[in-house]
């Protein structure tokens, strides 16, 4: 089964593979250490050498999710996406019906999300229920506050 395409930014995209980068780097490391910890004897009483070791399994699967995740990327600045309804990397102006305020939020992957920055997954269900729509659609979308109904005043792609 193919895995699911992982949509980011160039930048997001530069971020995790220097990461990888980094954590394959820390592996010999690690690796040093799980040696140094099995020279001391007893391995039932270890405590550095199952510390290292499981340093060692985590480093070892975050190397593999990253791995996955940047084989099966596609950079947003590439897919040409249209900006005439939301996508991920719009940039959406949204006003609450009932308040007339306005909120403004940019549509990201998983890994760039930050509510601070105005920046949500598109995994979130605010974005889901964005997707698709187009400017003066209304839209409802259930929230923790409750359904909030909301009209996309401006969409422009980041």
């Amino acid at each position: 089964m193919p895995s699911k395409a992982n949509f980011m930014s160039r930048a997001c995209y530069e971020k995790l593979r220097q990461e990888l980068i980094e954590l394959r780097r820390k592996r010999p490391a690690i690796s040093g250490e799980i040696e140094t910890a099995r020279a001391m004897g007893d391995l039932r009483e270890n405590s550095e050498y199952h510390a290292a070791k499981e340093a060692l399994l985590h480093l070892q699967r975050r190397i593999e999710a990253l791995d996955t995740k940047l084989r099966n990327s596609r950079i947003i600045e590439d897919e040409g996406i249209s900006a005439d309804k939301v996508y991920i990397g719009a940039k959406v102006v949204l006003k609450e019906v009932n308040s007339q305020n306005n909120i403004e939020w940019v549509l990201v992957s998983p890994d760039e999300a930050n509510v601070i920055e105005g920046r949500i997954s598109v995994e979130s269900p605010m974005a889901q229920g964005l997707l698709g729509h187009a400017v003066g659609d209304r839209v409802k979308i259930t929230v923790p506050a409750g359904d909030k109904e909301y009209e996309i005043i401006e969409i422009s792609r980041e």
